[in-house]
């Protein structure tokens, strides 16, 4: 049964970030679905791409749902917790060492990935829905945003206005992990900004960068909005400010 409410709400939601950061693309809903979970009628994507692919999709309007056979990345495979066939050794040598050149030698290729925030449970899940969120009808697990800097400064201070602590984001990483992954195995927002690989495979501009965000932190950037100096379009209150400085 679809809940109305949930709708209208992300329906709202939508409406006002994109309002206040001034988004040219729809915000987007993700969720994990495990076997056997209420994928909501979503239609299958159509032909196998990379995960960054899919973003730019979905942000222009459209609604699917992924399963690993979709998925032609294997690193979104890995980073979704995807079942591969694809060995370490092959990840570490081949596909960041010798395909995207991150890391000089797979020893370093490991560490690096040692470092960085696990993906689920591999198996755990077995689809992902994709859906602009002005017509999500779940909770989704994680709203994933394209923005610029500019504009990820104001979306970062509008998530942690009432807490102190710093805000540690992951930016260098692949696209699919920084602004899926990492935000949901570790609750908190993470910019990407775009590994090279998947910048090209989704045709994304030089400007323009990811930021992932769990749905609860999301929660808390709505409601934050409005406590902001960024719940209007107009900047007359930087103008103001900057007057009274230089004066």
């Amino acid at each position: 049964m679809v809940d109305k409410k949930i709708i209208k709400l992300n329906h709202s939601d939508s409406n006002l970030i994109s309002k206040t950061f001034q988004l040219k693309y729809f915000p987007i809903g993700i969720k994990f679905v495990k076997k056997g979970g209420n994928i909501f009628k979503f239609p299958r994507a159509k032909n196998r791409k990379s995960i960054s692919a899919f973003i730019k999709i979905a942000v222009q309007g459209a609604f699917f749902y992924l399963d690993k056979d979709i998925i032609s990345c294997p690193g979104g495979l890995k980073w979704m917790g995807f079942p591969s066939k694809i060995t370490e050794t092959y990840f570490y040598k081949f596909f960041l060492g010798k395909l995207e050149k991150i890391k000089s030698s797979p020893e370093i290729a490991e560490k690096f990935i040692d470092f960085l925030p696990k993906p689920p449970e591999e198996g755990l899940y077995e689809k992902m829905l994709f859906t602009p969120l002005k017509i999500c009808q779940f909770k989704p697990d994680v709203v994933v945003i394209i923005t610029t800097p500019r504009y990820a400064y104001q979306i970062i201070i509008a998530s942690y206005l009432d807490e102190y602590h710093l805000v540690k984001t992951i930016p260098i990483c692949a696209a699919c992990h920084g602004a899926i992954s990492i935000p949901f195995t570790t609750g908190e927002l993470n910019v990407s900004m775009i590994d090279p690989m998947s910048r090209e495979l989704g045709g994304y501009k030089d400007e323009e960068i990811l930021i992932g965000i769990p749905y609860p932190r999301f929660i808390s950037l709505i409601k934050n909005i409005e406590k902001t100096s960024y719940n209007t379009q107009k900047e007359s209150i930087f103008t103001k400010v900057i007057k009274e400085v230089i004066d």
